[in-house]
């Protein structure tokens, strides 16, 4: 088991396990398409997006812009 890979389990659970659409990983410390999903479904939470299974144009767009745009 991977005590980084668990933290990052259990941190996204808690943070985006509240929000529409979020789908939670297993919290079991393997490092896996599950908790990738699911951080990849969560961080789209931040910027406001739908969840989805990728990130699209709003998401890359979001990301690509530098603080002193905002």
């Amino acid at each position: 088991m991977g005590e980084e890979v668990l933290e990052t389990q259990e941190w996204v659970n808690e943070t985006y396990g509240g929000v529409p659409g979020y789908q939670g990983c297993p919290e079991d410390g393997r490092a896996g398409w599950d908790t990738r999903w699911s951080r990849t479904i969560g961080l789209q939470h931040e910027p406001g997006s739908s969840p989805a299974a990728d990130f699209g144009p709003g998401i890359l767009a979001a990301v690509d812009r530098s603080p002193s745009e905002e």
